[in-house]
């Protein structure tokens, strides 16, 4: 199983489940792809959850 962990305010996703027999290692270049991705996620993430929260407080920003 690959997880990710980005910070307290964001639930930790599942990326892949990983045959035992599979290739466990990604390469440097997989990495750095997977990076941009997941800042990405986590971003898109924090925008969604401040979204609800502001719509749950009826449009305020308190």
């Amino acid at each position: 199983m690959i997880t990710y962990y980005a910070a307290g305010d964001v639930p930790v996703f599942m990326l892949a489940l990983v045959n035992k027999g599979q290739r466990a290692d990604i390469s440097q270049a997989e990495r750095n792809a997977l990076k941009g991705e997941l800042a990405e996620l986590e971003a898109d993430y924090r925008l969604g959850a401040q979204a609800k929260v502001k719509q749950l407080r009826g449009g305020r920003n308190d």
